[in-house]
């Protein structure tokens, strides 16, 4: 599982996960907020996910990632078919 580094708090303005799903970041982010908190950092860290993407009729799964503090989701579609643009921006809550 992609886990932040202890030092991600003291060196990093944030962290990623690099794949995995919405119960994995909820996880590491906890661990990154307590790293950002032990290096005695102001705020939060930016939190981020990276995921691959091809979506069906329950694409509201998905928003489970905002839900965990995730602040973006950066997306890859893994999907040919462009009705996947309109399961995405609304699955994301871009309509």
């Amino acid at each position: 599982m992609g886990l932040p580094p202890p030092s991600a708090g003291e060196y990093g303005a944030g962290w990623i996960l690099g794949a995995g799903g919405p119960d994995a970041f909820a996880t590491a982010a906890d661990q990154a907020k307590a790293s950002w908190r032990h290096a005695r950092r102001e705020g939060e860290p930016r939190q981020v996910a990276i995921g691959y993407v091809s979506l069906g009729d329950d694409a509201e799964e998905h928003a489970r990632f905002t839900a965990a503090g995730c602040d973006e989701w950066i997306l890859f579609p893994a999907n040919p078919d462009l009705h996947q643009i309109d399961l995405i921006a609304n699955a994301t809550g871009l309509t």
